[in-house]
């Protein structure tokens, strides 16, 4: 077997650091990307218009969820039934 040189043990040692780190990055950007989708998940009741049915699909609960506060329930209840139709 061939030995090995200090050199060819400092570039593993430093290939298996950058890894970990790298790992350790990746977990990170991962569970910050989990805490957005999760919190903004949470929205108000103003930003959220439901049907729990549509005649037209009765084996379909739809939900609009972000809608403009600006809008009104009633209009964008209408859109989506247009929508739905």
């Amino acid at each position: 077997m061939r030995e090995f040189r200090k050199k060819d043990l400092l570039i593993f040692v430093v290939c298996l650091m950058l890894g970990a780190a790298l790992i350790g990055l990746g977990m990170a950007y991962v569970i910050q990307l989990k805490q957005r989708i999760f919190s903004s998940g949470q929205t108000t009741k103003q930003s959220e218009v439901g049907l729990v049915r549509s005649d037209d699909f009765p084996e379909m609960d739809v939900q609009l969820v972000d809608v403009d506060p600006a809008v009104s329930t009633e209009t964008a209840g209408h859109a989506l039934r247009s929508f739905l139709r």
